[in-house]
């Protein structure tokens, strides 16, 4: 079986993790194997099976990194996957507000970058929402701060959506 690589080369490489801010995190998820990076010395976390993986800032326990790997029933292009996330997006988070959808244009295909805010325990929260669709599987890597330490990390949160990779088999 052919092996594909996603690389998002119009964030930057994973190259850009020469230092000991940043460790990769590898797994595999029904027939794909996926790396990302996350900072070092943050918490992971992944359930049983590796489709969904949990990285969070263990001092203010409000900044996160999140994975999930999901098989879809139906062959979707991206767009149709970009507008069932928002529409789930919507109804279960609460204050949920779109602030801009990109579309990336990668060698092998489309992505899309969603920025949002929404609330949680009475909080806003504002996140990037990196979502890809890679033969018959959806991923959504998601980056998520407070508004008041967001900018902080974002330059960060760019460069690890970045650097993530999936591949078959």
């Amino acid at each position: 079986m052919k092996n594909v690589w996603i690389i998002l080369l119009l964030l930057i490489s994973p190259m850009s993790f020469a230092n000991d801010s940043f460790t990769t995190v590898e797994g595999q998820a029904y027939k794909t194997q996926y790396q990302f990076s996350t900072f070092s010395d943050w918490i992971t976390q992944k359930d049983s099976l590796n489709f969904n993986v949990f990285s969070f800032n263990p001092l203010t326990k409000k900044e996160s990194i999140s994975l999930i790997v999901e098989s879809l029933k139906k062959p979707i292009n991206i767009q149709e996957y970009t507008q069932a996330n928002l529409s789930s997006m919507k109804s279960l988070m609460k204050g949920f507000r779109k602030l801009k959808t990109t579309q990336i244009q990668t060698i092998s295909q489309p992505h899309q970058l969603i920025e949002y805010k929404h609330e949680v325990g009475g909080q806003t929260k504002q996140a990037y929402l990196l979502l890809i669709r890679f033969e018959r599987y959806g991923v959504a890597l998601t980056s998520t701060a407070p508004p008041g330490t967001f900018d902080d990390f974002q330059d960060d949160f760019l460069k690890l959506l970045g650097a993530f990779q999936i591949k078959s088999l």
